[in-house]
This record gives structure tokens, sequence and C-alpha cells, in this order.
């Protein structure tokens, strides 16, 4: 019977190691570079924060993108997080624009894309943001949701607001006329003793 692998800290560091493993590259026009082989579950976080902050960024300044346009901005970004070309990126959003479309032109992205990147790492990346859109989707979906049942139970509880408070002004109206009637009575026995 075979023996049961435990898990271990040297385990982890050892993945770690490979993980954050960086190989060399020598690209067509003879220039060379360094990347991961392996893409990093958090180096993906950051990847996709950094894409759904630079979208909204677009669409806020009222940049038109259509979905070519996003697939290769994610592409880029790829390129900016799991090569060397991260260290020469500008942080600001037009300046990273004229950079995308110049490593395009260049045809760098796409033959990172092609050559370098093995599939395998690209569709992590595709994988985590489908599931990342797929929760965005889902909570606002259930925030709409959530809204929507608080507007019914709004409305149904201001009907047993106003139903209540109505009841409570008869309840207090009879109470009231009780009171009347017992301090008439009352009186009333007075004048009878006398």
């Amino acid at each position: 019977m075979a023996r049961k692998k435990r898990i271990s800290m040297k385990k982890v560091e050892a993945d770690v190691r490979r993980i954050e493993a960086k190989e060399e590259y020598e690209l067509k026009d003879g220039n060379s570079m360094w990347f991961y082989p392996e893409f990093s579950p958090d180096k993906i976080d950051l990847l996709i924060n950094e894409y759904q902050d630079d979208i909204s960024e677009m669409k806020e300044a009222q940049i038109d993108i259509d979905d070519n346009y996003a697939t290769k901005y994610l592409y880029f970004l790829m390129v900016k997080h799991f090569t060397e070309y991260g260290e020469h990126l500008s942080p600001d959003l037009k300046v990273k624009i004229q950079q995308c479309n110049a490593l395009f032109i260049n045809g760098h992205i796409s033959e990172i894309m092609t050559e370098v990147f093995v599939e395998k790492q690209i569709y992590k990346v595709l994988d985590q943001l489908a599931q990342r859109v797929a929760l965005n989707q889902y909570v606002l979906h259930f925030d709409e949701q959530v809204s929507r049942n608080f507007r019914n139970l709004e409305l149904r509880n201001q009907d047993a607001i106003q139903g209540a408070f109505k009841e409570g002004k008869k309840h207090t109206k009879k109470v009231k006329q009780q009171q009347k009637r017992q301090e008439q009575k009352k009186l009333s026995d007075d004048d009878a003793d006398k």
C-alpha cells in the first residue's frame, strides 16, 4: 500500500520557488526578456483588479472600447504582470493605452501570447476573470433582489403600520370615551350620595 504524502511547509516553499522562477526568452527581433512560465494566483488577482479598474476608468473617461480591444488590453496586462515589461510600463492609464497599442503594433504581445506563455496559464487568467465577473453579476443581481424585496416589504409594512395607527387611534378614542363615561358616572354617583 502506497504511503500518503503529508503536507509540509517545505513542499509549500518548493512550490513557491517553482512558481516564482523566471525564464529567459529571445524575441524574434533579437531582444531578450525574462518571464514567469507559471502565473501565480496573487499576480493574477492583481492583474484582474488592474484590468477592472482600468476598464472602469476608460468608460468614465468615455474612451471607446469594444470587446476586441478589451481582450487586447487583457493580453497587454498579462505581458505586464508576467514579463519584465512590467518594470518599464507606466501606471498612467493614457500612457498604458499608448504602450499597449505600441506593443501590439511591433508584434511583441502577439509573439509573447503565442510563443512564450503556455495556454494553460493564459486560461488560468481567463477562468479567474470569468469567475470574478460571474460573482460580480451574482452580487449585483442579489443586491437588486434585496432592494426589490425591501421596497415590497416597505409597502406591506407601510399598510400594516397605517392599519395599526388607525387601530391605535380607534383604541385611544374608545379609552377616552370610557374614561369620560367613568368620570360622568362618578360625578353622578357623587351627586346621588349628597
